[in-house]
C-alpha cells in the first residue's frame, strides 16, 4: 500500500500506475495500491504488515510499536539518531 495525504493522492496514483505499466513480467507490482484513510485504519494496516517502508517518522514509530521490520528514508543522516524509534 502506498499511503498518502489527501493533497498528494494524485501523485500516489501516478506512482502506482507507473509501476503497473512497467511491470510486464512481475505480477507482484500489480498488487501495489494507493491508500487513503483515517489514522486508526492506517495503524491497523501497519499492525498487519510484514514490512514497513516510509519517509514519515510517525509511520516508522508506529511500526516499531508492533516490532515490524522497517526501512526509513531520512534526508539528513544526522536526523536518523535523533528520530529513530525507541526500540531500534
Amino acid at each position: 500500500f502506498l499511503i498518502s495525504s489527501p493533497r498528494d493522492y494524485n501523485i500516489s496514483n501516478e506512482i502506482v500506475n507507473n509501476f503497473k505499466s512497467n511491470s510486464i513480467s512481475n505480477n507482484n507490482l500489480s498488487r501495489i495500491h494507493t491508500f487513503q484513510s483515517d489514522f486508526t485504519t492506517i495503524i491497523q494496516l501497519i499492525e498487519h504488515s510484514s514490512l514497513v517502508i516510509s519517509p514519515d517518522t510517525s509511520i516508522i514509530h508506529i511500526a516499531s510499536i508492533f516490532d515490524k521490520p522497517t526501512l526509513g528514508f531520512y534526508v539528513d543522516k544526522h536526523k536518523i539518531i535523533e528520530w529513530q524509534p525507541y526500540k531500534t
